[in-house]
């Protein structure tokens, strides 16, 4: 029986455990290497810190891109109130409105008990409050307008248009109405005024929405008894 040989014992390696708070170096240091194993072993990722201009790179704010201007919308130009295709419709809508006041006057005349001022002349206008003090008079005094208007008219001679939505227009009005009155001891009505005379109107318009309306008499020129206008 042969003598049992001693077979030399390992090498022991101590490891102490990581600890968060031990340095990068004491750790290095730690572990024993006895083999060439353990000394060719990889050496440990480094622990250098970020610089402080390298943190600043990294957490720096990334600039942001002005906001964009807008180019400003192009300027609107004022309609040419040369060309016919505008000027025209506006004569137009106030020769129409002209007639319809002339036309509104009449009939609320012939009823002022009945009348409507304001579908006549162009709210708040001093047109209007002309007209409510005359319908306001004549109900006191008994006044009205006959039926028989033995052809009056108006007939528009200038347009102007100082403003987009104001015009001015001259017109000439031949005013043959008879105003009646109260009846009188035979129960007809009284006739006050049956003259037939001319006179020439500087009136005011004003857009309204998309119409116009007559707003103000600026003047009023008598022109003599008789047919003085041109009519069309």
């Amino acid at each position: 029986m042969q003598a049992a040989t001693t077979s030399p014992l390992p090498a022991i390696v101590v490891v102490s455990p990581p600890s968060t708070a031990v340095s990068a170096a004491v750790l290095s240091t730690s572990v024993t290497t006895v083999t060439a194993q353990a000394t060719d072993a990889e050496p440990p990722a480094s622990t250098t810190l970020p610089t402080p201009a390298t943190v600043a790179e990294r957490t720096a704010p990334v600039p942001t891109p002005p906001a964009s201007i807008d180019a400003p919308p192009p300027a609107q130009t004022a309609p040419d109130e040369t060309d016919p295709s505008v000027i025209v419709p506006k004569m137009l809508g106030v020769e129409a409105a002209a007639k319809r006041a002339f036309k509104a006057f009449a009939e609320c005349y012939r009823s002022p008990s009945m009348c409507d001022p304001s579908a006549v002349y162009a709210a708040d206008s001093p047109a209007l409050t002309h007209l409510r003090t005359f319908i306001a008079d004549a109900i006191t005094s008994g006044r009205y307008l006959s039926e028989n208007e033995r052809g009056s008219y108006i007939h528009v001679e200038t347009y102007t248009f100082p403003r987009q939505q104001e015009a001015t227009a001259t017109i000439c009005m031949y005013d043959a109405g008879i105003t009646l009155g109260p009846p009188n001891a035979r129960g007809k009505p009284t006739v006050i005024d049956d003259s037939i005379v001319s006179a020439r109107l500087e009136e005011k318009f004003v857009l309204v929405g998309d119409e116009w309306t007559a707003s103000e008499i600026l003047s009023r020129v008598e022109l003599g008894s008789g047919d003085h206008c041109q009519r069309l």
